[in-house]
């Protein structure tokens, strides 16, 4: 097979394919082979409109790495490089990747993407802000691009993940002086920076603004505001959303119901009839109600999902005996299984005596660990634990059993067993953490160090107060 023949090979690949990792990889070879001879010099290596699908494949893709980022960035410049044009939609993707998918976003995050957007603005090409020895000045004619209300959104959702004030009040500001009105992704935006940064106030006064321009919450916003007032410590608020969402599939009494319809109400968070719980709402009403120590509670909305039909958009369908097809209920996920495991690391109590079953019911106790660890690891459709679960998992066993060794040894096999463990690098915790099990002075140790992680220190940041006037 010639290059020729591999080349326009390759091409077809980029011009047909779904998957961006078999697009870039044919874009990567073609840049290791001859071009045929009918190419011109100065063309680009591939025809801008094969460039310009590579972008949107890539721009499409998910999750958001830094290696995304570097793609796309090299691609753009190419495009510049040769007469091309850079359009609106992939400047955006390259600022959304710029400060997005990236291990805990950090202002210099929301630098490099403020720095795409002065390139955007500006009209040079991509990354002459940020690495001129990279990408270095070109002779063609700057190509301004008028930004639009998502390249603003976008800085702001960077913004907002980093929790620096400072960050979120310029990226405010920028969108102020366009004259772009703050839209429904704007708010829910700000929605999550006020809510890491325990801003009642600003949740508030956001929600306000949506009902001042009649914008509508969607069930996004509303699973927003669950994990908001959770989060802040406003539990009761949370439970009343749900409760709402929970009633427009099993309805309760409307003199008991409409009295918390209407506190929300004045709470600016309006549920319309036809919402109802997904998979975000339940593992979130999970997460909140095990990480504050509610197992009742918990216990209950896990109940829920598994026996609500799953109606999402996507979400399987069977064939029933009746030849129909139907919906399927929502299964277990590993959020789920996390959030209790994670629960009982922090509220699992030791039980010196045979106490009642009903008050073991209503406690983080061995006997309802090992109940949600059996029907984990006997999942038919086994759900695979980060290296934090098998953590978790551990020290909830270490809180309730006393430091029980020889019961932890047979926990750990059961999960090596199960999930092909070991876990981590040779250095890592997991992997101290089995050697020191499987020694002889294990419960030595456990008594004396236990399997606890060092509380991380809350951030102070710099107080952000959104204009009233935005």
């Amino acid at each position: 097979m010639s290059n020729e023949d591999v080349y326009y090979h390759l091409c077809h690949v980029i011009a047909n394919t779904t998957i961006a990792e078999d697009a870039w990889s044919a874009y990567s070879t073609i840049l290791t082979i001859h071009s045929p001879e009918d190419r011109r010099r100065g063309d680009p290596p591939i025809p801008f409109e094969h460039l310009h699908r590579l972008c949107r494949l890539l721009s499409q893709n998910q999750p958001k790495t830094r290696t995304q980022f570097l793609r796309l960035l090299s691609i753009l410049y190419t495009l510049r490089k040769h007469g091309g044009m850079v359009h609106k939609f992939e400047w955006n993707a390259l600022i959304a990747n710029a400060g997005t998918g990236w291990r805990g976003s950090k202002a210099k995050d929301f630098q490099l993407a403020l720095d795409v957007f002065d390139d955007m603005v500006s009209g040079e090409p991509p990354g002459s802000s940020f690495s001129l020895s990279d990408y270095p000045p070109l002779s063609t004619p700057p190509q301004p691009i008028e930004p639009d209300i998502y390249s603003y959104n976008t800085l702001i959702n960077i913004a907002s993940k980093t929790f620096y004030g400072r960050a979120i009040g310029r990226a405010t500001t920028m969108l102020r002086a366009s004259g772009n009105p703050p839209d429904r992704i704007t708010h829910l935006s700000l929605l999550v920076y006020f809510t890491h940064t325990q801003q009642l106030a600003g949740i508030r006064s956001t929600l306000l603004k949506m009902r001042q321009q009649n914008l509508e919450l969607g069930l996004d916003g509303i699973n927003a505001c669950i994990w908001a007032y959770g989060r802040n410590g406003k539990l009761e608020w949370a439970n009343h959303i749900y409760r709402v969402l929970r009633h427009n599939t099993h309805p309760e009494p409307s003199e008991i119901i409409d009295p918390i319809i209407e506190a929300l109400k004045d709470e600016c968070v309006e549920i319309s009839p036809l919402m109802t719980p997904n998979a975000i709402t339940f593992s979130t009403m999970i997460q909140l109600m095990a990480w504050n120590g509610h197992l009742t509670r918990t216990y209950t909305v896990l109940m829920d999902m598994l026996s609500t039909f799953n109606m999402e958009p996507g979400a399987p369908l069977v064939r029933g005996d009746d030849g129909e097809i139907h919906y399927t209920t929502y299964t277990a996920l590993y959020s789920s299984f996390r959030s209790l495991f994670l629960g009982f690391s922090r509220h699992g109590i030791y039980l010196r005596n045979d106490f009642t079953s009903r008050l073991q019911d209503r406690k983080w106790t061995i006997s309802n660990l090992q109940a949600i660890f059996d029907t984990y690891i006997n999942l038919p459709d086994p759900i695979q634990p980060s290296v934090s679960m098998v953590y978790w998992i551990l020290v909830a066993y270490d809180r309730t059993s006393d430091h029980n060794v020889e019961l932890m040894r047979m926990v750990w096999g059961q999960l090596e067993k199960r999930y092909k463990g070991p876990w981590g690098g040779p250095t890592h915790r997991l992997r101290v953490l089995r050697e020191m099990l499987f020694s002889s002075n294990a419960e030595a140790h456990l008594r004396r160090h236990g399997f606890r992680t060092a509380k991380q220190e809350s951030r102070s940041p710099f107080t952000y107060k959104y204009n009233a006037n935005s």
